[in-house]
Parts: structure tokens; sequence; C-alpha cells
């Protein structure tokens, strides 16, 4: 069992679902605490910042993919992860009807979930959680007119 669990976490915790509802196959598999995605996430952002620097925003909250972009971008000279939510930038925020900037600004969300920055962003990518309707969504910033 040891080896299918690192040759195929997929297939083990199908089986370890099969014989115990304490499997937690939805935490380690299809929910916000599995990891699935953010391989992809991180590889895709460090492509578009090859050659020029990047913003990457999340939602005000703990957890996948937040707290994976702060990880795996620290100490980066080309990303820079930042917090991007109304509650701590402004709320007139919203009122606006669009974001400038001189730099390119990624959002990378939960289930497509912007905490209201729906109409400044619209979705590039999007990674799916293995055997469940969650996903990773990249976003990018549109740009004013």
């Amino acid at each position: 069992m040891t080896a299918l669990l690192i040759v195929s976490p997929l297939i083990y915790f199908n089986i370890l679902d099969k014989t115990t509802s304490l499997s937690q196959k939805t935490g380690y598999i299809s929910d916000w605490t599995s990891g699935y995605g953010i391989p992809e996430t991180v590889n895709y952002l460090e492509s578009l910042s090859k050659d020029n620097q990047i913003v990457v925003g999340v939602r005000l909250d703990a957890g996948n993919p937040e707290s994976a972009m702060f990880t795996y971008f620290n100490g980066s000279k080309n990303v820079m992860v930042t917090y991007l939510d109304p509650r701590i930038l402004n709320p007139d925020l919203l009122k606006f009807a669009c974001l400038p900037s001189n730099v390119p600004v990624y959002f990378v969300a939960r289930d497509g979930i912007l905490n209201g920055l729906d109409k400044f962003f619209q979705e590039e990518k999007r990674l799916g959680k293995p055997e469940g309707e969650h996903y990773i969504s990249i976003h990018t910033l549109k740009k004013c007119d």
C-alpha cells in the first residue's frame, strides 16, 4: 500500500475511501487542502515572468492556492505576490471601471472566486482537481480602454 501511495496517490485514496470513511480523500485529492494544480500554476506563472516582472494577486485567505503562491515565489525577483482584496485595499475600488497597471497583473483563485473583482479580470487558464468540481483559475487584468 505504501508503494501505491507513492506511485499513484489517486488509486491509493480511492481504495482507502472504499474501506473507511476516515480516508480524508477529499482533503488530499479534490478539495482545497490538496496540492493538485499548484505545480502547474507555478510553472505557468514562471513562464510568464521569465523576461519581465509580474504581480500575482490572491484572495485574503490561507491554504491552496493562496499560501502556495507566497511560498513558491518568496524571494523571486520577477514575481511579486500580494493580496488583492477590496477589504484590505479599499472597498471604493469596486466603483472604478478598470484598474490601470504598468506591470502585468494576474489573479490566482479557487473556483474563479475573485472577491468582487470579476469585472477587472478575465480567466486565462483553469487547472482542475482530480475527481472533483474544484479548480484553480488564473486570471489576467483587463486592459483599460
